[in-house]
């Protein structure tokens, strides 16, 4: 009975990290293509995939992560949810102009600091398990991309950070997250 527990935990975790993997390439593709209409709905649900890639860390992590794992999950749950809020409304565009604009994108940039406090929490637990392998970096990477949030508020300094490529690079190590949880069980399967 107890392998079946860990079986269902391992697909979990290996379908979270094809969700963090197709979170990040959604993402990407919405950042270089700007995309109109209906296909502006790949942004949320970028995030939404980005979600179940948080899931599935927060899985692999299950009764190791103690405390701050736990406060590093409901931050970047918290966070995440906020960036899809912001997303899900510029991208339905309710109203033009959307004298909401403001108050959405300041949400989705400080989800950007959520994000960042709770990866560099859970990256803390991640190295010190070494639950990623020799992925367990890829949390705290994000974390210094998610606490760049702050600065987002500052629509020059926002600007600056696009053109910088900061969202493509937030997009790749979403897109590692993803590959380190797919090869954290992969390993574990030739190991069994």
């Amino acid at each position: 009975m107890i392998e079946k527990g860990k079986s269902f935990q391992s697909v979990f975790i290996r379908a979270a990290g094809i969700a963090s993997l197709t979170g990040a390439v959604l993402y990407l593709l919405s950042v270089l293509f700007h995309p109109h209409g209906y296909a502006r709905a790949a942004v949320p649900l970028s995030i939404v995939f980005m979600l179940m890639g948080v899931v599935g860390l927060h899985a692999l992590l299950w009764k190791r992560e103690g405390r701050l794992g736990l406060m590093g999950f409901l931050f970047v749950i918290v966070g995440l949810l906020l960036g899809f809020v912001g997303m899900a409304g510029s991208a339905l565009g309710i109203l033009n102009p959307n004298p909401l604009a403001p108050i959405i994108n300041t949400g989705e940039h400080l989800g950007l600091v959520f994000i960042g406090v709770g990866m560099l929490f859970w990256g803390i637990v991640t190295l010190k398990v070494k639950a990623l392998g020799k992925w367990s970096i890829v949390p705290l990477i994000l974390s210094v991309f998610g606490l760049a949030g702050i600065f987002f508020v500052n629509a020059d300094i926002f600007a600056a950070l696009e053109r910088a490529g900061a969202p493509q690079l937030f997009a790749l190590c979403w897109g590692l997250l993803g590959y380190a949880l797919l090869a954290s069980q992969t390993k574990k399967v030739s190991t069994d």
